[in-house]
């Protein structure tokens, strides 16, 4: 088996091996003692970071409970006496309340539009029977023997006021 040698071709001493594997174990115990020492500063910023986040954490939560809380709060006295509307917004933020409700606004302004709608058709075509009528009365009055028809336009006025009032509240408005 051959032998190392060293540059001379003689082989060191022992003890100079010796002193040398020693300097190597002595770097080796300063390298794993500043490992140590780093990895053990680490460890503590890393505990410190998660001390710091939990309590931001904390602090987070604590304000959305708020933030929730101050919603149910809000939606709560806004719906006080209507109690269908107050639990179908329950379980909603504030943000989605309102967009909510400006949804059911939207759609009670388009009802009462098409409501007006209707009941302007209605008007004017009372107005045209009503002409109508006043024509066909005036002729009829020209001929002898009828009875007055002033009283049965009056009559005719007074039901169709009625059927229009009728048709108001059965859809929800007045005029």
């Amino acid at each position: 088996m051959p032998t190392s040698a060293s540059l001379s071709g003689v082989k060191p001493p022992i003890h100079e091996q010796i002193v040398e594997l020693q300097k190597k174990i002595q770097l080796l115990d300063g390298d794993h003692k500043a490992y140590e020492e780093s990895s053990s500063a680490q460890i503590q910023k890393n505990w410190e970071t998660i001390q710091f986040l939990r309590q931001e954490n904390k602090k987070l939560h604590k304000k959305l409970a708020d933030v929730l809380a101050g919603d149910e709060k809000v939606i709560k006295e806004a719906f006080q006496s209507h109690s269908v509307e107050r639990a179908a917004m329950r379980n909603k933020s504030g943000h989605a309340a309102i967009q909510l409700m400006d949804q059911k606004l939207c759609d009670k302004i388009k009802r009462l539009n098409a409501l007006r709608h209707q009941s302007e058709v209605r008007k004017k075509r009372l107005e045209e029977m009503e002409t109508e009528y006043k024509k066909k009365s005036e002729s009829e009055q020209s001929k002898p023997g009828k009875e007055d028809s002033s009283e049965q336009a009056e009559q005719v006025r007074s039901a169709s006021a009625t059927m229009i009032r009728r048709d108001s509240i059965i859809w929800g408005f007045e005029i």
